[in-house]
This record gives structure tokens, C-alpha cells and sequence, in this order.
């Protein structure tokens, strides 16, 4: 029992000091305005010198650590005080300033909790007197000076949050405007930009390499992308800006002095509109085999439809009918109901094919058929508002009224229907090559994650969240999406011309025929038939009997006709 006693106080003094023997301490010089890349991880506790120059004209020094993935700690000091000078998140960004800068040196620590290698790039930006803090006027924060961004983000949107900044001061005596008495940090203003990069590409180099493009005010300027109009102090200091799932994406906010005329840069933040480490819905099902399947089917009925959607008008009408009940339902789905996305997504697919046979019978039964013409119409419409509003003249911010918005967008929506429909054949042509030609540009779009499919991704993110419409939505439109939107083009029209000319030729009638009449009618002619076999006997007798005969021999009897 003794022995027992022993071994166990040796175990749990050797488990005690376990963590301080593994622990490795390393310490590394970083230089301003120079990146650095490390590695880190849980037994590696990382130390960054940075070596202040004798210059009196600094007045602060923005700290920022950056890795792709995971989110890790950063710190002024060796002992984490989340409450005072740390931070955990993949983009952490911590400021110096005051008499910490007369000792020569400023620190930074970084530790991670991953038992793996962490790859962690970063960078000290100085600032000369009179430059705004960024972060500076942050009352509610776990830190004094908080210039990192707040990100939060969905398939649909992503939000970015930042602190009030405050403005400069004169490093030699200088002090900065205190936040609380609203003093003369009123006047800054904010400018949101964003540099896209690696479209469905996470390797890591790319994504290390592209926040450097946003760190400093310069480069930001030069590569970066505004978004949206500026923002003063009385304004929200939120933005929201349309996502796109495994597009990989910097944003950064650049805040101005305008009486120095002297800007100072935030942290940079590097996402991808997904979660590596969700289970569900992360960035390994972006671009997942499933969406491109059902896309790629989509995209070949459309191609059918672009060349021959007149002469399958009820196989139109099925179609418009899905697609009338799978939208309406998800929008209602979303607003009532608190469903996941997948269970709205399956109950409103559906609702969609009962919407088809709904829409076929009733075509089939009582051949409304200039109603279901208009109803491809009002499809086609439907496109046509998406593009107006996809294009920059969706970005005018009259349209961030949610009411003028949709009055705005059902007109445009209903607008080539009431020219065209006059003229029914002609519209329900045009309708289903556009919108057949824009369903295989889709299926296509699904491979080289282009923007195409955003025309109406958007128009349903705004139906189901109606604080959408005032999102950012200015898509890059690069030479693939050119390219698509070319042949998008080329195919529409060619649809048209062919179903025309094809139409002509065969000298059809404008419009189909009704099914249910046809169905009669051949019901009433095989009646008739069956009653009149029913009614002439006579036609059933033997071709070669005679009347007066007694008997004939059939063919090939073995009987003697004596």
C-alpha cells in the first residue's frame, strides 16, 4: 500500500510539472513595417521583439498577428489578460502608444492551442503624431484600443463590425482626446474596402500573402476596393456586404483625419464566407458534388427549353409551376418558420412538384393558356429586374428602402410581359430561350464559380431578409463571368431565332392545343368504334360464306365437301 502511495504522489508530481518541461519559450526579432512568419502551437510560446527607432515623431504602433484558419492568442504581455492587453482570434491587432514607446522596444506574444503547427504571419505599422487611432474611442471593449475588425458571416451575407477611432496628437506632449466628452473625434470618418483573392482556393500562402495587400494605408488604397460611401461618427459602424461561400476575401477600414488630412489603416481580416471547422454547411460544402449535380441537370433541361420550349408547352408549364411554388414557399417557410436551411430547402422541392402538378393539371383540365403564357412572361421578367438590379443601378441608395425597392422591381418584373403579350407566341418564345439559356449558364457557372448565378441568388436573399437590401452587392466581374455572359447572350438569342424560324416552317398554330379536348375527342372516337363493331354483326361473318350454304370446309380442313 505504501509502494502504491509512493508511485502515485511521483505520477501527479511528474504530471504537474509536465506543461512547464514541454513548454517551449522562443523569442524572435520583428522589424516595422516588415512581415514576419512563424510557426506556433500549443507547446510554443512565441515572443516578438520589435525594435523601436529613435524617432519622436511616433506616436503608436499597431500590432497584428494573422493566420488563415484558426484563431490563436495575442498579447502584450507573457501572462494572457484578455481584459487588458490580449486577444483571440485569427486576425488579433493590439496598439502601443504613450510612454511604453520610450523604452526602445515593444513585445508581442502569441500562443496557440492547437496541438498542431500553426503557420501565424506579422507585422508592425507605426504612425507618425497626429494620425487617428484606429480602435481608439472604445469604451465597451475587453481591450484600451481595439483596432481589429468585429466579422461575422452566412452563406447569405457578412457583417463588419469596427470601434469609433480617435484622433491623433502630438507624440513629444501630446495626449489623446479623451471619448467620453465627444470631443475631436466627432469629425473622423470611415471608409469599408475589400480585396478579393483565390476564388475556391484555401491554400494558405495565397491567403497569408493577400492580407499584406491590405495591412498598410497605401497598400489598401492601391489594391483594396471601396464599399459603399463613407461613414461619419453618427453613423452605424456596421456593414454589410453579400457573401460568396469559399471566395476568399480582406477587408480592411481605413479611418481620416480630415484636418490633417492623415489616415490610419485597421486590422486587416481574412475570410472565406464559410467555417473550416463547421461540420455542417462549412467550406468543404461550398462547390459540393450534390450542387453541381443538380445544377448541371438544371442546366441541360435549360439548354432543351432555349431551342425547343414552345414546342414543349407543358413541359413548360410543369416548370414554371415549380418554380413558382419552390420560391413562394421558401420565402414563406423563412419568415414563419424556424427551420433549418436544408429542412426548408427539402419541404419547399416539395411543395414545388405538387405546384407542377397542380399548374398541369389545370392547363390540362381548363387550357388557360394565355394565363400560363403570362406566366412565363412574368419569369422572364423576373430575370430581366435581376440583371437591372444586379448592375450598378441596384447599388443607388434610393433602393435601400425596402418599399421602393420591390415597387421598382415588380415593375421591371412585369414589364416585358405586358409589351410581349400581345403577342403570345412571340413571348413565350423569347421566355424560354432566356431564361432556358440562363439555367445551362448556370449549370456551367456551378465549375469556375463565377458571379452569374448571384443575378438571382440575390433577388431571394432579399426576399427572405429584408435588411439584405442595404447590403453591399458590387460582384467582381471578371473575364470567366465575361465570357458566360457572352454565350448566355448568344444562346438566347439563337433560341429565339431558331424557335421562330422552326415555328414558321412547320406552320403551327400560335398557340398548343388543349390536351383535355384532344383526349376527349379520341375517348369519343374509339366509342364510336366499339359501339359500331358492337352494332354490325355482319362484318365479324367469314369473308367466304355464302348465303344458302350449308357448311364450307375451312382452310386447310381434312374434311371431304361431298
Amino acid at each position: 500500500m505504501d509502494l502504491f502511495n509512493s508511485l502515485l504522489v511521483i505520477f501527479l508530481l511528474l504530471y504537474s510539472i509536465a506543461p512547464s518541461v514541454s513548454s517551449v519559450f522562443v523569442t524572435k526579432h520583428l522589424e516595422l513595417s516588415k512581415t514576419g512568419r512563424y510557426e506556433i502551437s500549443a507547446n510554443t510560446s512565441m515572443e516578438l521583439i520589435v525594435d523601436v527607432t529613435d524617432d519622436s515623431s511616433i506616436s503608436f504602433i499597431v500590432l497584428q498577428a494573422h493566420s488563415q484558419k484558426y484563431p490563436f492568442v495575442a498579447s502584450l504581455n507573457e501572462s494572457v489578460d484578455y481584459y487588458d492587453n490580449a486577444m483571440k482570434s485569427t486576425n488579433p491587432g493590439l496598439v502601443v502608444d504613450g510612454p511604453v514607446l520610450k523604452y526602445g522596444t515593444v513585445e508581442l506574444f502569441l500562443m496557440s492551442e492547437l496541438i498542431a503547427t500553426q503557420v501565424v504571419e506579422a507585422m508592425a505599422i507605426a504612425y507618425p503624431s497626429y494620425s487617428p487611432i484606429p480602435g481608439g474611442c472604445c469604451l465597451t471593449c475587453d481591450v484600451a484600443i481595439d483596432p481589429s475588425l468585429n466579422v461575422s458571416f452566412n452563406p447569405w451575407y457578412t457583417k463588419i463590425r469596427f470601434q469609433l477611432g480617435n484622433s491623433g496628437y502630438d507624440a513629444m506632449d501630446g495626449d489623446p482626446t479623451l471619448c467620453e466628452g465627444g470631443g475631436g473625434f466627432t469629425y473622423l470618418t470611415y471608409q469599408l474596402y475589400l480585396y478579393r483573392f483565390g476564388e475556391m482556393s484555401y491554400d494558405e500562402d495565397l491567403a497569408l500573402d493577400a492580407w499584406q495587400k491590405m495591412a498598410t494605408v497605401d497598400a489598401v488604397k492601391s489594391y483594396g476596393t471601396e464599399v459603399g460611401s463613407s461613414l461619419s461618427f453618427s453613423d452605424v459602424k456596421l456593414v454589410t456586404v453579400s457573401s460568396q461561400p469559399g471566395q476568399g476575401v480582406v477587408y480592411n477600414v481605413l479611418v481620416h483625419d480630415p484636418k490633417h488630412d492623415l489616415y490610419a489603416a485597421y486590422v486587416p481580416y481574412i475570410t472565406y464566407g464559410c467555417s473550416f471547422t463547421a461540420k455542417v454547411d462549412g467550406c468543404d460544402a461550398a462547390g459540393s458534388v450534390l450542387t453541381k449535380v443538380v445544377l448541371s441537370i438544371a442546366g441541360v433541361a435549360g439548354l432543351i427549353f432555349c431551342f425547343a420550349g414552345h414546342r414543349l408547352f407543358p413541359l413548360v408549364v410543369c416548370v414554371a409551376g415549380f418554380l413558382y411554388f419552390v420560391f413562394l414557399s421558401f420565402i414563406l417557410l423563412s419568415d414563419f418558420v424556424n427551420w433549418s436551411h436544408d429542412v426548408r430547402v427539402g419541404v419547399s422541392a416539395v411543395l414545388g412538384v405538387v405546384g407542377s402538378l397542380l399548374f398541369f393539371f389545370v392547363f390540362f383540365r381548363f387550357y388557360l393558356v394565355l394565363a400560363f403564357v403570362l406566366l412565363h412572361g412574368i419569369i422572364l421578367g423576373f430575370v430581366f429586374s435581376s440583371i437591372l438590379f444586379f448592375s450598378p443601378f441596384g447599388d443607388l441608395s434610393f433602393w435601400q428602402n425596402l418599399l421602393d425597392y420591390w415597387i421598382a422591381f415588380v415593375c421591371g418584373m412585369l414589364f416585358p410581359a405586358v409589351v410581349l403579350l400581345m403577342w403570345p407566341r412571340t413571348l413565350n418564345i423569347v421566355a424560354t430561350a432566356v431564361v432556358g439559356s440562363y439555367a445551362f449558364i448556370v449549370g456551367v457557372n456551378s465549375y469556375i464559380q463565377g458571379v452569374l448565378s448571384y443575378i438571382v441568388l440575390d433577388i431571394i436573399k432579399k426576399a427572405v431578409m429584408p435588411t439584405y437590401v442595404s447590403a453591399y452587392t458590387d460582384y467582381p466581374f471578371e473575364m470567366p463571368d465575361i465570357i458566360l455572359a457572352s454565350v448566355w447572350g448568344v444562346l438566347a438569342i439563337s433560341g429565339i431565332i431558331f424557335q421562330m424560324w422552326r415555328e414558321r416552317k412547320d406552320k403551327r398554330p400560335a398557340l398548343p392545343p388543349w390536351l383535355y379536348r384532344k383526349w376527349k375527342e379520341s375517348r369519343l372516337q374509339y366509342r364510336e368504334l366499339s359501339s359500331r363493331s358492337r352494332e354490325s354483326p355482319g362484318e365479324r361473318r367469314r369473308l367466304l360464306e355464302t348465303a344458302g350454304t350449308a357448311s364450307v370446309s375451312s382452310y386447310g380442313s381434312l374434311s371431304d365437301n361431298k
